[in-house]
């Protein structure tokens, strides 16, 4: 596509989609469109792109944005919260669905006024399954009241060009009677390890002062203080032999506390926490053997190490403290924001590191934009349906309807 697109995004967040869009397009979003709670997540994207005008709807005369000089606008893409249809949610249907009201708000608001050729964002897995069929009635049910097709696609980003097992769904409105196939993409990618060798001590967030304090966090860290007092000074390398030779290929990785566990120190780790006076970690290791003994479950929020050679796991809160797969340190901020495929000058000017987890990663979303320019310039089969599922995951279409909905 050759021509001058006209773009923009609604609820943008930190701003992985619209980086990926910038790059496959050329050109930067004519607008961000957003609301009032969402606007400290993105400072970070504001920051990069200081000069793309900035609405915020739930504002006076919606942050100055004029819909009626809007209508030529090819793609809007949006990055609303998921949590609602996470794996991770909890509470009753009632309360989910509440927070689920922000995507069905965007997509009201930008299928009803604004009409571009296609709207499309991502969200939680959960959205492709049956746990997400009440939300694909709705959004669907949008869609048709105002001219639009709507489907659903599910993949990984360990398909393209990431080493992260990163299941999601992406759901778009085409402006077309019928929505598109799409390609079904399984792109190679090196493993953890050598992907993030990618990352250089030139890059942001990667300094002198970064990689020392990654350093002190791993190795302040009570479990791991208890396994270098064990193997004097060994006790991460003792678990990274473990890791690599005698655990079991089909896993990516553990936790610390899973670890002890399975090499069955964790009894006498409590009693060293016991010892050194560490109380809360004495506390913990306490509970959580009570639980194994009578089988119970139990919260894990201890460092992760996965495999080198092989994924890292989807970068949520919990994993952003992963261990270096070769260094004794956890990650870099840096490094997590290279999980994402986020570029070496793009600064989290926020300082939250979770904002980085509430993304998508660029080059996942890159060919999500690749199939909207693809759609837009007549390249896509059309399927013949209003409402579509097609899984990445299994290189199959698992659902399509042609008729409409009876209102």
């Amino acid at each position: 596509m050759t021509k001058k697109l006209k773009w923009g995004a609604i609820v943008p967040l930190i701003g992985g989609e619209v980086i990926a869009s910038k790059q496959v397009t050329g050109q930067d979003p004519d607008f961000f469109l957003t609301y009032t709670p969402f606007a400290e997540n993105e400072r970070n994207i504001t920051n990069y792109l200081p000069h793309v005008p900035y609405h915020q709807l739930d504002t006076n005369n919606m942050g100055g944005f004029d819909v009626s000089k809007n209508r030529d606008v090819d793609f809007v893409q949006t990055l609303c919260p998921c949590a609602g249809l996470s794996l991770l949610s909890s509470g009753s249907e009632e309360h989910r669905a509440t927070m689920n009201e922000w995507m069905l708000k965007t997509a009201r608001f930008v299928t009803g006024e604004v009409k571009p050729k296609v709207f499309w964002g991502e969200n939680a897995p959960g959205l492709y399954t049956t746990k997400g069929t009440q939300v694909r009635q709705q959004l669907r049910e949008i869609g048709e009241a105002n001219g639009y097709s709507f489907s659903v696609y599910m993949t990984n980003t360990k398909y393209h060009g990431i080493p992260q097992s990163r299941k999601r769904s992406f759901y778009f409105f085409w402006k077309d009677s019928s929505a598109p196939i799409f390609e079904n993409f399984r792109k190679p990618t090196k493993n953890f390890k050598d992907y993030i060798k990618e990352v250089k001590p030139t890059d942001l967030h990667q300094g002198p002062e970064d990689i020392k304090y990654a350093r002190d966090h791993l190795l302040t860290n009570p479990y791991v203080m208890f396994l270098q007092d064990k193997f004097k000074g060994n006790g991460i390398t003792d678990m990274r032999e473990y890791l690599n030779v005698k655990h079991s290929k089909d896993s990516s990785g553990f936790t610390l506390l899973t670890y002890l566990l399975r090499t069955e120190q964790l009894e006498e780790a409590r009693d060293w926490f016991q010892t050194q006076g560490i109380d809360k970690y004495f506390r913990e290791a306490t509970r959580v053997l009570k639980k194994v003994a009578t089988t119970g479950g139990f919260w894990d929020g201890s460092f992760p190490i996965y495999r080198p050679e092989g994924l890292f796991n989807t970068l949520i809160s919990r994993t952003l403290y992963a261990i270096h797969p070769v260094e004794d340190r956890t990650l870099t901020t840096r490094e997590c924001m290279h999980l994402m495929g986020l570029p070496a000058d793009f600064e989290l000017v926020t300082g939250v590191q979770n904002h980085i987890c509430q993304n998508v990663p660029v080059t996942t979303a890159s060919d999500m934009t690749r199939e909207v320019l693809a759609f837009l310039d007549g390249k896509r089969e059309l399927s013949g349906a209003r409402y579509l599922l097609q899984n990445n995951l299994t290189s199959r279409v698992d659902h399509q309807e042609s008729s409409l909905l009876t209102f």
